[in-house]
């Protein structure tokens, strides 16, 4: 081993990776540490390194880059260890995932109606604490989506917390290789709450999750074929003898897992074997335990289980926004899980000692116990529910005021977007804990980090309160297709005869309105696209669910199935509910800008034309701003002037969102656009997901990744071949003329001029796909004007200082403009510079000069001798002033 230094200052330094090797790092606790590749091929936990690009690692962070070919690393900033290894169990790892993927196969191409052989591999992964078990089931979840595969990962860890918060046990599919930074993804993970660190607080309550989950995961792979051909990675608890021994076969016998792998215990991986020896197809292997582990003391776990629950909260670089919120008590229910009033011992027989049910409901006082608590937010309608039902989120209590019967609550990011209410007659929500030391522990130090954090204090006076209550609920079937101000109905409010502008107001308005096209298209496309989002997310939920119906129908299931089939799929509409609420919000929004920018159209007239005109003027100028990526400024100057819903400027996040990722050389955003807009790019014959895909193919071959570039080309671009076969045939040719050529045919395309074109490419695809003018109205607006002024003495030396085209900038947008036709010319006085007509006709001197008759001849005669003219002309002036 070399080792690269223990506690390096912050400074850039580069390291060489050999073949199989890997370089381990623990970052510092006070800053992040930024990393890149720099040539070769390497990957953190399975998901390879884009080359040359800045990752930003945060504090505490331990990982490992490995490489199989060789690979120069750069890191900048402070670690606290950071050596190179070359002895490491990856090849032994990566034999797994290829015995995996070839099982998964197997099951993709057998028969759907063989529930056996097309079941693919569900891997269990077991072992003692600190062994490494987590690490292992991300690679082998990032290399099977790698593969195009989507397995499910299934975390029973309940303390450490790898998808969402410590105290869980959770499920998610993967669909891509899982980040580096970011971690697991939480795109509607299935989580069920328990509430303390360890199992052995209630194992009963534990088993109980556990077999809630897996029946969940289980019907989920009964009418998913292809999640089902992907099997599971499912990362155990390191309690591994005793009760935590029976509970790792309890989970093995659940989820039916058919691959165990044991790390580093011998004595754990003979006796799974004689225990499963006798089930049917069941393998169990040992495999090493990576060196790079890093052993931790419980205060060390303790302290990671808190920095997980406040990444929850305000994300991995604080970057989210909890959302503050103040309720009443009687807005609230809340449970605990396990406990109550338990017989005396006299009641008992001699003996038995006094127990309580551990999976029993019992409703929770709200008092200052709860401060300071993190609570579990379920799904379920009534408290029998609250254990066979997952949970929506968690809400951390911050503040407890007694004598109002209030308390204040800080709710997570989906919380908030997703709009969950409480105490609601059509869906209410629970909440739910447990009360037991183990769970106080559990939160202590979570709880210290949210505590210090700035928040409200609870003042029910000067505090806006947004209690949780019915009010807030949406319902569909009371919901009008919009709402104005007043709460009158758009629809009705549309069809009333509007007010018609003045008759002589009409003419002048006429041509101008025709550039007000996209001042209605944009709201309407965003309009009709919501429209369309909703419309496909209530066919595929619906006919999920009618299938699962027709299912249970058609099969003999157990009273208990049939009841936990049926919570899953009123669970799916429930969650398709909320979806449609805020769609339905999305919609009301955008017909409330058409209605108010019809108004704002219907509102011109001679009495406030001048206003109009002003409120115009700032409408084109916010539109230039976001044109031209001057978001905040567009923003403010929309605030200040109450112009929000006469703007643009969501739809124009949306588009800063692509166009920044593109300026830093990311298509995955792009290519995000693509796919929701697929049809209306198809029916325009765009190519801009082609190009976007032509130049991901070029930068894998500007990190020399050949065969996976090859890989790629024939999954995404061998579809383009029928249509676009010589752009196609050029740009395979870099895989053999590399990026370093100096023919200039394939140079170009590695120069970095090519993600400006996607930009400006992307654009105008944006432009076209919500009716916008390619131009900014207000260079179109300038235009309109200057071609009435171009002229070819615009563009002389003399030209004078009162013609706009003197200056550069509009001589640059005049450029494309024809010369202004005059049908009649015009003559102005060169001294008085007034114009030349009946009332003040030209008059021509001997010596060729024409003036009108307002100079004087002797100051006109004067005039042409150079001496005196400067100063004859500023008493001229003078004189024609008094």
């Amino acid at each position: 081993m070399a080792y690269g230094g223990s506690g390096s200052a912050s400074t850039i330094k580069q390291v060489k990776l050999e073949r199989e090797s890997e370089l381990r790092i623990e970052v510092g606790n006070d800053a992040p540490l930024r990393l890149r590749l720099l040539n070769g091929t390497a990957e953190i936990f399975g998901t390879e390194l884009p080359p040359e690009i800045w990752l930003n690692f945060p504090p505490r962070l331990k990982f490992a880059v490995f490489t199989w070919y060789g690979a120069t690393i750069e890191m900048d900033g402070a670690t606290e260890t950071d050596y190179t290894a070359d002895e490491t169990p990856m090849v032994s790892y990566v034999n797994v995932h290829a015995v995996l993927d070839g099982r998964r196969s197997r099951a993709k191409a057998s028969s759907p109606d063989d529930s056996v052989s097309s079941q693919g591999p569900r891997v269990i992964v077991v072992g003692p604490t600190d062994s490494g078990k987590s690490t292992l089931s991300r690679m082998l979840l990032s290399w099977a989506a790698k593969q195009g595969w989507k397995p499910t990962f299934v975390d029973l860890d309940i303390g450490q917390g790898s998808i969402t918060i410590p105290g869980c046990i959770a499920a998610t599919p993967i669909e891509m290789p899982i980040d580096p930074v970011e971690g697991i993804p939480l795109e509607m993970p299935l989580v069920y709450f328990y509430g303390h660190a360890t199992p052995s607080n209630n194992v009963e309550l534990y088993k109980v999750l556990v077999k809630e989950l897996a029946g969940m995961i289980e019907r989920q792979f009964t009418g998913n074929a292809e999640s089902r051909a992907s099997g599971m990675v499912i990362n155990t608890m390191g309690w591994i003898e005793g009760v935590g021994y029976d509970l790792l076969l309890h989970a093995i016998r659940t989820f039916k897992a058919n691959v165990v792998l044991v790390l580093g215990q011998e004595k754990l991986c003979s006796m799974l074997k004689d225990v499963l020896k006798s089930e049917p197809k069941v393998d169990v292997v040992k495999l090493q335990r990576s060196g790079g582990v890093v052993s931790r003391n419980a205060k060390v776990r303790q302290k990671a289980r808190s920095y997980r629950i406040r990444e929850y909260f305000y994300g991995l670089s604080n970057d989210l926004s909890p959302h503050s919120n103040i309720a009443n008590f009687s807005d609230l229910f809340v449970y605990r899980v396990g406990g109550g009033p338990q017989a005396p011992r006299s009641a008992l027989p001699i003996g038995a000692e006094p127990a309580a049910d551990p999976t029993r409901v019992v409703p929770v006082n709200i008092n200052r116990d709860l401060l300071h608590l993190v609570l579990a937010v379920s799904f379920a309608k009534e408290p029998d529910e609250i254990i066979s039902s997952n949970v929506a989120g968690f809400i951390y209590v911050t503040d407890i005021d007694i004598q109002s019967s209030k308390f204040l609550m800080l709710l997570e990011v989906e919380l908030q977007l997703y709009h969950v209410y409480l105490n609601s007659r059509s869906g209410q929500h629970m909440l739910h804990k447990t009360v037991t030391q183990g769970m106080e522990h559990l939160f202590t130090l979570g709880v210290d980090y949210l505590t210090n954090m700035t928040r409200p204090t609870l003042n029910p006076v000067s505090q806006s309160e947004i209690p949780f209550s019915p009010l807030l609920t949406m319902e569909m079937d009371s919901l009008p297709n919009g709402n104005n101000t007043s709460g009158t109905p758009i629809s009705a409010t549309a069809t009333a005869n509007p007010a018609q502008p003045p008759s002589s107001n009409l003419p002048q308005l006429t041509e101008s309105l025709k550039l007000e096209h996209q001042f209605l298209r944009v709201p309407f496309e965003y309009y009709k696209k919501t429209l369309r989002a909703n419309h496909r997310a209530v066919e595929k939920e619906m006919s999920a669910v009618i299938s699962g119906v027709n299912e249970a129908a058609a099969t003999d299931l157990s009273p208990d199935d049939a009841v936990n089939h049926l919570n899953s799929l009123v669970s799916r509409l429930q969650g398709l509910k909320r979806k449609l609420e805020e769609g339905s919000r999305a919609e009301h929004l955008q017909a409330q800008k058409c209605r108010v920018r019809l108004d704002h159209l219907e509102s011109a007239d001679a009495e406030n034309m001048s206003e109009w005109n002003n409120t115009r003027m700032k409408r084109i100028l916010v539109d230039y701003m976001l044109r031209m990526s001057y978001y905040d400024t567009a923003v403010k100057l929309a605030e200040s002037s109450n112009l929000q819903d006469l703007v643009d400027i969501d739809v124009f996040q949306e588009a800063k969102k692509v166009i920044d990722a593109l300026q830093n050389k990311d298509v995955a955003p792009a290519l995000a656009w693509c796919a929701d807009n697929k049809s209306r790019l198809k029916k325009s014959k765009s190519k801009l997901e082609f190009q976007l895909r032509l130049q991901e193919f070029i930068e894998l071959v500007r990190a020399e990744n050949n065969l996976r570039a090859i890989t790629y080309a024939r999954k995404y671009l061998a579809p383009w071949g029928a249509t676009h076969m010589k752009e196609l045939q050029r740009v395979i040719a870099t895989l053999a003329f590399k990026r370093d050529t100096e023919c200039a045919t394939y140079k170009v395309l590695f120069e970095a001029k090519q993600w400006d074109y996607l930009v400006d490419q992307f654009k105008q695809e944006f432009c076209k796909l919500y009716g916008m003018t390619l131009e900014p109205l207000l260079n179109i607006y300038l235009q309109a004007g200057l071609s009435a002024l171009k002229t070819p003495y615009c563009y002389e030396d003399d030209c004078t200082k009162e013609d706009p085209l003197s200056q550069e900038a509009f001589r640059t947008l005049a450029m494309p403009l024809p010369y202004s036709k005059q049908h009649h010319s015009k003559l102005v006085c060169y001294i008085t510079k007034e114009l030349m007509d009946t009332e003040n006709p030209p008059q021509v001197l001997p010596n060729g000069y024409v003036y009108s008759t307002k100079v004087p001849v002797i100051l006109v005669i004067l005039l042409d001798v150079p001496c005196i003219k400067h100063i004859l002309f500023i008493i001229f002036c003078s004189f024609a002033g008094s």
